[in-house]
């Protein structure tokens, strides 16, 4: 992403973070999350980010060998004035096996 951060590797978790920008990114606002098999996002608050899909996060494993193991959780987290351009206003996942949110605000 040109301002926020990319991920990669095998496990990403993610605490207690406050991202707010005024900021347009391609691909999540805040993250951009790409061949990672767990992903855990927690008690974190997204604040007026803008992308072209997942205006704060974006997880996507297309064609990736982490597929088949691949979760995503989150936790307590709040997305406020998030916003994508075309898909996932808050947050975009595809081709992740299992995903949980929990106590999340939108």
């Amino acid at each position: 992403t040109e301002e926020g951060f990319l991920l990669a590797g095998d496990t990403t978790r993610i605490e207690k973070l406050k991202k707010a920008l005024e900021n347009t990114s391609i691909e999540g606002g805040a993250f951009q999350i790409t061949n990672v098999a767990v992903v855990s996002v927690q008690d974190c608050t997204f604040s007026n980010l803008i992308a072209k899909s997942g205006g704060s996060i974006s997880f996507k494993l297309e064609n990736s060998p982490f597929q088949e193991f691949s979760s995503f959780t989150l936790i307590g987290s709040s997305f406020i004035g998030s916003m994508a351009l075309l898909k996932g206003g808050a947050v975009h996942i595809y081709d992740v096996k299992d995903v949980k949110v929990l106590g999340t605000n939108f």
